[in-house]
């Protein structure tokens, strides 16, 4: 599990975590730098960081395919390890989608004037990979989510045509969190 941004930290997944656990499925959670207890770090971090942190997080699991659950800007962290791990089911909830040149822009240093720029997301750098999954696909938006356009969600669902199986729920009334 990939946690968003904001006041997000791998506490999110403990609501299902237990179920899980429970049900035989292994949860491996972690907060990334600058979140869930380090925030003096966030300025200093980036997507960059965050898809290293993952890829150092994912070396813990066991060999094989497995699922990555991503929300939010751990959606876009989830989609940069395509191609990198063996994931066989990619959730992504409401899914965040970042241009290019914001890849390894510190949070603390004109990030947020790259992602406010309007459509800025159309620019980004996970189509190549998401064209060449071919494993399962879930999107999970609510329709009240004012922070991912609908647009993002179309730019997904367009560019995964290799997908075994795919399938994007619209929660009625959900908003982004």
């Amino acid at each position: 599990y990939i946690h968003g941004a904001g006041a997000g930290s791998k506490e999110r997944i403990l609501a299902i975590a237990d179920e899980l656990t429970e049900g035989g499925i292994s949860v491996l959670s972690f907060d990334q730098s600058g979140f869930g207890g380090d925030p003096e770090q966030l300025a200093s971090s980036s997507l960059e960081r965050r898809t290293a942190e993952a890829l150092e997080a994912a070396k813990l699991l066991p060999a094989g395919p497995c699922t990555v659950l991503g929300s939010s800007m751990g959606a876009y962290v989830a989609l940069k390890l395509l191609g990198k791990i063996d994931i066989k089911t990619l959730i992504l909830m409401y899914p965040a989608v970042y241009a290019a040149k914001a890849f390894s822009v510190p949070f603390g240093s004109g990030f947020r004037e790259i992602i406010r720029e309007p459509n800025s997301w159309q620019d980004t750098d996970i189509l190549e990979n998401l064209r060449a999954f071919t494993g399962k696909l879930l999107i999970i938006i609510g329709t009240e989510d004012e922070t991912i356009p609908e647009g993002v969600i179309d730019l997904l669902e367009a560019n995964s045509p290799n997908v075994s199986v795919k399938e994007t729920i619209r929660v009625p009334g959900a908003p982004h969190q």
